[in-house]
């Protein structure tokens, strides 16, 4: 079995049920399943992906939102809004909030959006493929 989109369910449960299961994720003109592509889920604003705080050290001066984990970055010098995806750090809850926190930072009066990437396991291999995605 080949799982084309990491989602909601998590490898590792589908591994419980298909222990073979095969990650194959795709950036291709012609994805197998929705949201392959590279650039979905993209806002308007750019999206930068990375360290944190290499990122407001990087564009200081500039006029920048946040997509934080769970750390507040709201006193960094820039920083109009941050949106604290989890603030107990749940991946759970973090995923749920992903798409509401794009869609409001991406209406600000802001020169782009930093995220940072959340712990590479269970659900947060979908948050970080969406936000690489976002950022592409």
């Amino acid at each position: 079995m080949l799982v084309y989109r990491l989602g909601g369910l998590t490898l590792e449960d589908i591994r419980k049920i298909v222990p073979h299961a095969q990650l194959q994720l795709s950036s291709s003109a012609d994805p197998k399943a929705p949201g392959m592509l590279l650039s979905h889920y993209a806002p308007r604003k750019k999206l930068m992906y990375g360290d944190l705080e290499h990122l407001l050290n990087h564009y200081s001066g500039k006029r920048v939102a946040v997509i934080s984990f769970s750390k507040d970055y709201s006193g960094y010098s820039g920083v109009v809004s941050n949106e604290i995806l989890s603030p107990e750090g749940n991946l759970t809850e973090a995923a749920a909030h992903l798409f509401t926190a794009m869609r409001k930072l991406d209406k600000l009066e802001v020169e782009m959006i930093l995220a940072e990437p959340v712990p590479d396991v269970g659900l947060g291999r979908a948050i970080n493929d969406r936000l690489r995605r976002a950022s592409a």
